[in-house]
């Protein structure tokens, strides 16, 4: 590709990891989220090989972490600081919002803001989690954790297994992780969990024992179906606070009278703000571990293969990652 505006910035992609929304879209009769055409990719890390006459932030050579949102930093929200929910924000590899080319490629055209540089240590692999490492620690942020809250997290997939860290980090005093895979499970025991349920065995019957009856003080939902976000009301205290996180699904049903009897906080979450330093700093320092996230591997012609061993769940993926090199 070649630049079309004077702060724009061609990275060389290095590592770029598959998200369960690129799965979905990539499986998706209907191209809803991914139409035909789109190069995809949106958790991604490579290295700036040329950059437009008005770049400062970052210099051929740079190894640098990539922010797939762009945002207009014009509109309501962006004066107020709400990046996240930027009234013209667009996804690179995504057309949701408007088509744009994401990072499964070797070379990739992106904004000089969504660019943030790594320490030397930090491997490019690494440098693509920082993606949805930072989706977790907005999702804590957004959450507003008491030091030693009881949290549940609902799914052990990428951004659960970094929630649960990132929840650790927040001062939770004991975090719950559910999934049906007992794979992910032993994964998420390693990376600090203080109890681990297979959701195939009453998790909800399970979080209430260990909460006295009482229910955890925080449920993330991070599989974004209508029966785990009816685990998480079900699971969720009195006045406790159900994050909504997971979008498998457009549409989920719920049942209403849980919800207003428990008078229960219901906090939405799209994705980062302005969490990718810390995400970078958190990862470099080991505070999250990104690396024993990754499970899967794929050389970047190897992108079908890689998508066809994420969608089987006997392989037990975690993330999975394309590699250009």
């Amino acid at each position: 590709p070649e630049l079309s505006g004077e702060h724009d910035v061609i990275v060389r992609v290095g590592a770029v990891g598959i998200c369960g929304s690129d799965l979905h879209g990539f499986y998706d009769p209907e191209s809803k989220a991914r139409i035909p055409g789109l190069i995809m990719g949106h958790e991604a890390a490579g290295v700036v090989v040329e950059v437009g006459r008005a770049v400062t932030r970052v210099k051929p050579g740079d190894r640098v972490a990539v922010d797939p949102q762009v945002i207009c930093g014009e509109c309501a929200q962006c004066k107020r600081g709400y990046y996240s929910v930027c009234d013209n924000k667009k996804i690179i590899g995504s057309n949701l919002k408007g088509f744009m080319n994401g990072c499964m490629a070797e070379y990739a055209v992106v904004k000089e803001r969504q660019c943030f540089p790594l320490p030397d240590h930090l491997s490019l692999e690494e440098g693509a989690m920082v993606e949805p490492v930072s989706n977790a620690i907005h999702v804590l942020n957004r959450a507003k954790v008491n030091l030693g809250d009881t949290i549940v997290v609902i799914g052990a997939g990428t951004l659960g297994l970094c929630i649960l860290q990132a929840a650790r980090l927040a001062g939770a005093g004991r975090v719950i992780v559910t999934d049906l895979s007992d794979v992910k499970l032993g994964l998420a025991k390693q990376l600090g969990a203080d109890i681990v349920i297979n959701a195939g065995e009453d998790p909800v019957g399970q979080v209430l024992e260990l909460t006295g009856g009482l229910g955890a003080d925080i449920v993330i939902e991070a599989v974004g179906i209508g029966a785990t976000y009816k685990q998480a009301i079900a699971m969720v205290r009195k006045r406790g606070s159900v994050m909504f996180f997971g979008a498998t699904h457009r549409e989920v049903s719920l049942e209403l009278i849980p919800i207003l009897h428990k008078e229960l906080h219901l906090i939405g979450c799209t994705g980062a703000e302005t969490e990718c330093p810390t995400a970078i700093d958190f990862i470099a320092s080991g505070r999250i571990k990104a690396e024993p996230l990754i499970t899967h591997r794929f050389a970047l012609d190897d992108t079908q293969q890689a998508f066809e061993t994420m969608a089987d769940p006997a392989n037990h993926t975690v993330k999975v990652m394309l590699l250009n090199r």
